[in-house]
C-alpha cells in the first residue's frame, strides 16, 4: 500500500517571513522508504527580485567531486536539485547544488531534454553561465547538510516577482551514502522515480503575506 501522498502545493511567503517546510519523500514506492533513506525538507521564500529556496537534509553527505560551475554533478556525488517552471509554460529550469557549494544551472526549452537524451543537441546547449547571477550557500555538519539557492527573477524572464505568481516546483535529493547508486527523494508526489515530470511537481504560489 502506498504511503499518503505529499501535499500538492505549498505557499512561499515574502521574506523575511518563514514559509512552511515540505518533506522529501519516496511516494513512488509501494512498501515504504528504501533502506538507507534519510529524510529532508525544503521551504521557499520570495522577494520582488528572487525566489529563495532553502533545504535541509539529514545524514552527513558522502560529498561530490564537482569542482567548478556546470559539471555533471548528478554523476559525481550528492546533490540537491531544484526544478522550477512558470505555470502554463512548457520550458523549465533545473539547478543543482552540491555539499561543497558547486552548482549546475540548466534551462530546458520544450523538447530540450529529449533532444539531449537522444544525442541531437549537446549538453552545453542548455547551460546557464555565471552571468545568470544565481547565489547559493551550503553548510555541512556531522548530522547532515543544508543550503540555500536564490534564483533571480531575471533568470526566469520576469521583470519582478509578484504575489500570487504561480509556479510548478520540486526539490529533490541524490544521497549516495557511500553506495554506487543514490537514494533519491523529492518534495513532489511522484508516482514513478522520474524527476523531469513538471505535471507531477507541486504548485508553488507566492503568498502576499
Amino acid at each position: 500500500m502506498r504511503p499518503p501522498a505529499a501535499p500538492s502545493a505549498w505557499l512561499a511567503r515574502p521574506a523575511p517571513a518563514e514559509s512552511a517546510c515540505v518533506p522529501l519523500r519516496q511516494t513512488w514506492r509501494d512498501n515504504g522508504t528504501e533502506p538507507g533513506f534519510r529524510p529532508g525538507e525544503a521551504r521557499v521564500n520570495w522577494t520582488a527580485d528572487a525566489l529563495n529556496f532553502q533545504f535541509r537534509f539529514h545524514g552527513r553527505p558522502t560529498g561530490n567531486r564537482a569542482r567548478r560551475l556546470n559539471e555533471r554533478t548528478w554523476e559525481l556525488g550528492d546533490i540537491a536539485e531544484v526544478f522550477l517552471q512558470i505555470t502554463g509554460c512548457r520550458e523549465y529550469w533545473e539547478f543543482h547544488v552540491t555539499p561543497e557549494n558547486q552548482r549546475l544551472q540548466l534551462h530546458w526549452p520544450p523538447h530540450g531534454l529529449a533532444a539531449f537524451r537522444a544525442g541531437e543537441q549537446p549538453f552545453e546547449t542548455f547551460l546557464l553561465g555565471p552571468e545568470a547571477s544565481l547565489e547559493s550557500t551550503t553548510t555541512v555538519t556531522a548530522e547532515g547538510w543544508s543550503g540555500s539557492l536564490a534564483i533571480p527573477s531575471a533568470v526566469l524572464g520576469l521583470t519582478e516577482l509578484k504575489a500570487d505568481q504561480p509556479f510548478r516546483t520540486a526539490v529533490c535529493r541524490y544521497d549516495y551514502i557511500g553506495a554506487a547508486e543514490p537514494v533519491c527523494s523529492s518534495t513532489a508526489p511522484l508516482r514513478e522515480l522520474a524527476f523531469h515530470r513538471p505535471d507531477a511537481w507541486m504548485d508553488l504560489v507566492l503568498s502576499p503575506s
